[in-house]
């Protein structure tokens, strides 16, 4: 039953993410209209946005105009799920509870940030202070090493190699985990990113860092 409902909060936040990020992409209301088809704006029934299984009923397409639907949200969705899954099932319940407010922050900003390179500051910073009651830190690290960091990161953000957001995400990580945490997730994340840019044929001048860091604080989380 716990396992359930647990597979059924993590789909229908990452279903919720999916469609904040795609509205404020197109800097549409969260709250209005009601959902509905990308293609012939037809408004959609609940059953049809039933996370994972709204797709399956509709076999992969529209039921009004018959229009190939997107496994963009599905396969977040899905995948989303069978991670806190797995968080649930290694991590005691109130490190569960505590860690799935942070996933499901860095979730929705990831998502937005992939789409647009940009973050919402409300969001951003309501999650955040969110995060801080949290009682999740990591051993930290001597102070030497935290400024030399430092440094670092606000250099990297004054030549535009990172963004203001990126910057302020990472500080609620380092500030909510440590510096340990901070340090693992950014190397992991860049190696990530360096293998992303290596692998795309059109390379972009640009990419959205916030869905690495994501991906690679899931990482570390799940095998520490």
């Amino acid at each position: 039953m716990y396992l359930f409902a647990v597979f059924c909060y993590a789909t229908v936040w990452a279903s919720f993410s999916s469609c904040y990020a795609y509205r404020y992409a197109h800097s549409e209301s969260i709250f209005y209209p009601g959902s509905y088809c990308d293609y012939c704006h037809h408004p959609l029934n609940f059953w049809q946005l039933i996370p994972i299984l709204g797709f399956c009923l509709q076999r992969g397409r529209c039921y009004y105009c018959h229009h190939k639907i997107s496994l963009h949200s599905t396969l977040v969705e899905l995948t989303f799920g069978l991670y806190m899954l797995s968080l649930f099932a290694s991590k005691a319940p109130h490190l569960w509870a505590s860690l799935s407010i942070f996933c499901a922050w860095s979730l929705l900003l990831a998502l937005s940030d992939y789409l647009t390179q940009s973050v919402p500051a409300f969001e951003l910073y309501l999650g955040g202070l969110v995060l801080l009651t949290q009682k999740l830190s990591w051993p930290p690290l001597e102070p030497g090493c935290s400024l030399c960091f430092l440094v670092i990161l606000v250099g990297a953000t004054y030549l535009q190699l990172l963004g203001s957001g990126d910057l302020i995400y990472l500080g609620f990580l380092w500030a909510s985990f440590g510096i340990q945490f901070l340090l693992a997730t950014t190397c992991l994340a860049s190696c990530l990113a360096l293998c992303y840019f290596s692998l795309k044929k059109d390379r972009p001048t640009s990419l959205a860092f916030i869905p690495f860091l994501t991906t690679a604080s899931f990482i570390l989380l799940y095998f520490n």
